[in-house]
């Protein structure tokens, strides 16, 4: 396993985590970031729109719960985050779970993250 080289701030190990919950408001109105977080083995809720950005790594199986094409949308490279998304930098998220979470990002990044995931199965 390629180990990364961000230093983790906060590590949530088996637990249900709202994204919600865990995003830091920024000084921009509106704007919310999860920073320096590794989620191993978590669930990952929503509902949430998360804009993958630096540092942005699935490891291991990713499972998700919902319409395919509405997890994964399309976010042209010059244009506004989208009311309320939470930007997720320099996180890792190992063998986890995301139910109610939409993905936002640029199309080439979209089909890279794309790969990582199955569909959710709770049995």
């Amino acid at each position: 396993m390629i180990e990364s080289l961000t230093s983790y701030d906060h590590t949530y190990i088996n637990e249900q985590i709202s994204l919600a919950d865990v995003a830091r408001p920024q000084k921009e109105a509106g704007d919310r970031r999860v920073t320096k977080t590794r989620f191993v083995g978590c669930e990952i809720l929503g509902p949430a729109v998360v804009v993958p950005g630096d540092g942005f790594l699935i490891s291991g199986v990713a499972y998700l719960d919902g319409d395919w094409q509405e997890s994964f949308r399309a976010l042209a490279p010059a244009a506004p985050y989208p009311a309320g998304a939470i930007s997720v930098n320099d996180c890792e998220f190992q063998n986890c779970s995301f139910q109610g979470v939409q993905f936002m990002a640029p199309v080439p990044f979209i089909w890279q993250i794309r790969r990582h995931f199955h569909p959710y199965n709770p049995n």
